[in-house]
């Protein structure tokens, strides 16, 4: 039986550990004197993954959704997970358990059989997006260190002045071609502002909008 998998024939899952087939392997753990933590890990699957056959899963959610409608106790779990969720904390509490935890081998294959179903456009595309993001918030924080709320504000300050997008992103602590050739990317309004300011009257409807 292969690390990274679970096998499922109808409504059994094999044990990896003695190969039997099982209803619920999780109720079968304690037999070998293992927990379903330490089993998940040792064969390589993921935290959430179902160790139970599909009849079995089917009859143990059927009979949480009746527990969420009459148990007060479990309502008020459930509220508060999805509270946390919203909050952001659930995500963040979930990353920093992952922290130093090596990737589950269920998990990447998964994220392997993801990656080969998108095609290379979507990727380059992808790239692109996250490349752009990665940009605007270097640019963001440069105007941010000057005191601006953001970058738009600090050219059309500068431009106005007659200052370069080279002095300006010196200033900034970027190097010197940094605005030259990302503020297009980063902020398409301060790159026109920019071309604007290049003639007097374009200076002078810069330096009348700060």
């Amino acid at each position: 039986m292969a690390v990274g998998t679970v096998e499922r024939e109808g409504d059994r899952v094999q044990c990896h550990l003695c190969g039997r087939w099982f209803k619920s392997v999780t109720a079968h753990l304690s037999s070998h004197g293992w927990d379903h933590i330490a089993y998940r890990e040792a064969f390589g699957l993921e935290r959430g993954a179902s160790l139970e056959g599909d009849a079995t899963r089917k009859r143990r959610a059927a009979l949480m959704r009746k527990r969420r409608v009459l148990d007060p106790a479990i309502r008020q779990g459930v509220q508060h997970g999805i509270e946390m969720a919203r909050s952001g904390l659930l995500a963040k509490a979930a990353a920093e358990a992952a922290r130093g935890r090596p990737q589950p081998e269920q998990r990447r294959r998964k994220t392997l059989r993801t990656l080969a179903q998108i095609g290379p456009e979507a990727r380059a595309e992808g790239r692109r997006r996250q490349g752009a993001e990665q940009l605007r918030r270097t640019a963001a924080e440069a105007a941010a260190s000057l005191g601006f709320e953001s970058i738009s504000a600090l050219v059309r300050d500068r431009v106005g002045q007659g200052v370069s997008l080279a002095a300006i992103s010196r200033e900034a602590g970027l190097h010197k071609d940094w605005l030259s050739r990302k503020l297009a990317i980063v902020d398409p309004q301060a790159a026109r502002l920019r071309r604007a300011g290049r003639s007097p009257m374009g200076r002078a409807m810069a330096a009348g909008g700060r």
